[in-house]
């Protein structure tokens, strides 16, 4: 097993049936500025988690404590990172009556068959979730504890704390390759999987088209075709330099991981490295592997 998800998502159990979790950060990748470093100090000084930490805490108490802390931008003016999913994860709560992973649980995870994947671990998948690594003096090694990178801060253990209280809106699922491709699947299938009609053909439409208008969206890929609503585009071959097809959709892990969906060719790929810092190197390569091996 291990994370999955918007950024870093953990993997857990052996290759064949591990699960994999997701991460978002504080801030924007790349540039820690020192407006942003002072944002994330007051976060800190509001007991505010990112989710990815051992936290006693609910996302009722995130947004409580949230709307306390200054932003780094105005609103429209700067594609940045930040907790607003979370946020959206505690308005599920609020309009559904459930807590949020009881939610995805009942209406996501069970009808798509989905069943490792979790917040947290029940103690008999304990032992499936997959170590992490980091960059050491002559390789990689095991990295163990809490660590922090950049604005973002991430426990290597957190998918087993204990109470089970904070359901992060924006990340924190840990799950297999295995789950995730029934998710992006139902996605590549117009919202359907199973007889399940989760979303409609519309709502996927709206996912995966730009929202952006003007607003720079640069960093992650030269030639961005923009952010939809939870998923990065790819633009076209000749602006971007990819290889997938224009009206392809993505997001990356901190932890080496990435999805994407190619409508065009009926195409889902997931990548769950789970080492930090990121490459892109694996990820190149894995991309190039596939599209090579489509020959119709």
């Amino acid at each position: 097993m291990g994370y999955v998800g918007t950024w870093p998502w953990r993997v857990f159990l052996d290759a064949s049936s591990r699960l994999t979790p997701r991460t978002a950060r504080w801030g924007s990748p790349g540039a820690y500025d020192p407006l942003e470093k002072q944002v994330v100090n007051l976060y800190q000084e509001a007991n505010i988690s990112d989710g990815f930490v051992d936290h006693s805490g609910t996302i009722e108490d995130l947004v409580t404590s949230l709307w306390k802390v200054p932003l780094v931008h105005h609103p429209g003016e700067v594609f940045s990172y930040g907790l607003s999913a979370d946020v959206l994860g505690r308005l599920v709560e609020v309009l559904s009556g459930q807590t949020f992973d009881a939610y995805l649980r009942d209406h996501i995870f069970e009808p798509l068959g989905m069943a490792d994947t979790y917040f947290c671990l029940p103690p008999e998948k304990a032992s499936r979730l997959v170590s992490l690594y980091k960059s050491g003096e002559n390789g990689l090694i095991e990295a163990e504890g809490d660590f922090q990178d950049g604005a973002f801060f991430y426990s290597s253990t957190f998918p087993l704390s204990k109470p089970c209280t904070y359901f992060s809106g924006g990340g924190g699922l840990v799950s297999t390759a295995e789950d995730y491709a029934i998710f992006l699947q139902m996605l590549l299938n117009g919202g359907k999987l199973n007889g399940h009609q989760l979303l409609s053909p519309t709502t996927v439409h709206l996912m995966t088209i730009d929202h952006l208008d003007e607003i720079p969206f640069g960093v992650l890929y030269p030639g961005s075709g923009g952010f939809g609503l939870g998923f990065g585009l790819h633009g076209s071959q000749e602006e971007s330099g990819e290889i997938y097809s224009e009206g392809s959709y993505y997001w990356l892990g901190l932890f080496n991981t990435k999805f994407w969906v190619d409508p065009e060719q009926e195409l889902i790929g997931i990548m769950l490295n789970q080492m930090n810092p990121f490459t892109r190197d694996l990820e190149t390569r894995f991309e190039a592997l596939t599209y090579q091996a489509i020959v119709e």
